[in-house]
């Protein structure tokens, strides 16, 4: 089956690099040798067509690869499709997240602290995207995408810094539409905690 890709690292001087499918974070090694026909050298964001093998011992490689205007009937993308992700959407619920837990904090339902918490919590989850993001990386073992969504529920900005800095689970809809469900739902109970007074 042949694949819809875009070359993300391009290593000119040692001659491979590695492609994505969109709405994938899996990596694929490409070497110049894969490449039907050479023709010119690849360069980082060209679109191209490959089959995938996975020799033993080793990450998936991209073979048979081609440049997409040399292949254009080619099969669609398999069904992890993403589509393009608006961080400005995210940010916002950032901001309401933030603005929920400052107004508990003013109303006296929560202690102060509960700032230093969402910090922590916070660094946590940036910790662990970093942790995954090498991973996927290296080919090795990845972090479940449920432990990844329960550390952003204790911690979503660093969740959120994680993926927009390490493009990083960022344009994944089965998983980004989960990351935001999270942040209305605190952002909803913390609105509801804080109507009841104060009681600190």
């Amino acid at each position: 089956m042949r694949y819809n890709g875009q070359i993300i690292e391009w290593n000119d001087a040692r001659g491979f690099g590695f492609a994505t499918v969109p709405g994938s974070d899996q990596r694929y090694f490409v070497h110049i040798k894969s490449i039907a026909g050479h023709g010119r050298r690849p360069q980082m964001g060209d679109r191209v067509t490959f089959e995938v093998d996975t020799p033993a011992g080793k990450g998936p490689r991209a073979v048979q690869v081609r440049y997409a205007d040399q292949h254009r009937k080619v099969a669609a993308t398999p069904a992890r499709s993403g589509g393009s992700r608006s961080f400005a959407i995210d940010w916002a619920l950032a901001a309401a997240v933030c603005a929920a837990l400052s107004w508990n904090v003013l109303e006296r339902r929560l202690p102060a602290w509960s700032f230093a918490a969402l910090a922590v919590g916070s660094l946590l989850a940036f910790v662990m995207y970093n942790i995954d993001k090498r991973r996927a990386q290296r080919d090795a073992r990845r972090t479940p995408e449920a432990e990844l969504l329960a550390i952003s529920a204790v911690g979503w900005l660093g969740a959120l810094a994680a993926q927009q800095l390490f493009r990083h689970k960022s344009s994944k809809k089965a998983f980004y539409y989960p990351f935001r469900i999270i942040a209305v739902l605190e952002t909803v109970a913390l609105l509801w905690f804080g109507k009841a007074g104060p009681i600190i």
